[in-house]
């Protein structure tokens, strides 16, 4: 066998395990933890059961709702009942409606691939799979091309935020995954193809409009003023969404809405760090107290990196990305109503773009990176494998 075959048989071999991790954490919490069935996969909770009509049972007599309010996952399904949001129950079961329906992509994609309204549970589990078969499969071609180590995409499936959006089934998987893309298509001067994907991402998670603006702003930076206008387009299926909902919800959307976890630097993360400090240090739920905290520092670590090193060079749009995902991560606030720093599962979503701008950065600028950048990438992306490793095992197991 030629090197040359060889080295492609690593990689291939190396983006197969990593998507097979994944997929066995997703479908082992599936079985263990609800029984094989989809909808108790997405929590949907009894309170929103009841508003939108749905029974506590399927057909087999199986419980597929649970006691109480139920999280995030449900609400991307019951947007996959309405998903022009055209009646007048499936609005009142969002709880926060003018926030959560215009995260609208998730639910169009599982009512698609579930093949209609009574497969739409599944649809977003698949959603889930097949946008990590994705990231992963683009990662390690790009790693191939540019002389990433085969087995850094092993990191990937483990970080928090693809682990908590695979058990929790949110929208920040196939988000981050186009996000990712988009990036991809931008740095292989793919402008058309990074704009419909930074479209779609802009849908599932209107944060992702950071990812536009870091587009632009690089254009403005290589003085490619058309492309930079170009790349504004990518926010237009949002707004247009937004302008849509503001005349079939009782309540127009407030884009302000997703400000509410914004506070004063550092105050959110010190704030919760030292609850959870508390809580370790008094034996309060010393095991949760503990893995927020390293959690936590994890995220904080790369924020602090980041920032000089996203100004370092000549700018990319993934290091500007890298750059704005980091301030979201200092400025994230703790305590009501949002509560973003105080629970794993919180920060962890919301701060998802920080891991998948710093992956990028790997990946698409490898060569061009100094040595200690791909020696401190690397080491901080094992130990959040690490930390998502031991978060899954807890979550499926205990």
């Amino acid at each position: 066998m030629s090197g040359r075959r060889w080295e492609v048989r690593r990689y291939v071999w190396c983006c197969l395990a990593a998507v097979c991790v994944g997929w066995g954490f997703q479908v082992g919490s599936l079985l263990v933890n609800s029984d094989g069935l989809p909808l108790r996969m997405c929590r949907l909770g009894s309170k929103q059961a009841e508003i939108a009509g749905i029974s506590k049972v399927n057909n087999a007599g199986q419980i597929v709702v649970l006691d109480g309010d139920g999280f995030d996952g449900q609400f991307f399904y019951l947007l996959g009942a309405d998903p022009l949001l055209r009646g007048d129950t499936i609005w009142r079961a969002l709880g926060a409606p003018q926030l959560r329906a215009r995260r609208i992509g998730l639910a169009w994609v599982g009512l698609t691939l579930g093949l209609g309204k009574d497969g739409r549970a599944g649809g977003m589990l698949l959603a889930q799979s097949l946008s990590l078969l994705a990231l992963v499969v683009l990662l390690q071609c790009q790693a191939y091309r540019i002389g990433v180590p085969p087995f850094v995409c092993a990191t990937i499936p483990l970080l928090l935020p693809i682990l908590t959006s695979l058990e929790f089934v949110t929208a920040e998987l196939l988000a981050g995954a186009l996000v990712v893309g988009t990036l991809v298509a931008a740095a292989h001067k793919l402008p058309c193809t990074a704009t419909v994907l930074a479209g779609l991402a802009c849908l599932c998670k209107e944060i992702c409009a950071l990812v536009v603006v870091a587009l632009i702003i690089e254009a403005l930076f290589r003085r490619q003023w058309r492309r930079a206008v170009f790349f504004g387009f990518a926010v237009g299926p949002l707004v247009a969404w937004m302008v849509y909902l503001g005349g079939v919800l009782p309540v127009a959307p407030d884009p302000g809405d997703s400000l509410q976890n914004i506070g004063r630097p550092f105050v959110g993360a010190g704030s919760a760090s030292l609850t959870d400090l508390s809580g370790l240090l008094g034996g309060i739920q010393p095991l949760r107290a503990a893995g927020s905290l390293v959690a936590r520092g994890w995220y904080l670590a790369m924020a602090l990196v980041a920032l000089p090193m996203s100004i370092r060079r000549r700018p990319t749009a993934a290091r500007i990305l890298l750059g704005f995902s980091a301030l979201v991560a200092l400025v994230l606030s703790s305590g009501g109503p949002a509560f973003a720093y105080d629970n794993i599962f919180n920060f962890a979503r919301q701060l998802f773009l920080l891991p998948l701008a710093a992956v990028a950065v790997l990946f698409l600028e490898w060569r061009s990176l100094a040595r200690w950048e791909k020696i401190g990438l690397q080491i901080w992306l094992w130990a959040g494998a690490a930390v998502g490793l031991a978060w899954a095992v807890q979550q499926v197991l205990f």
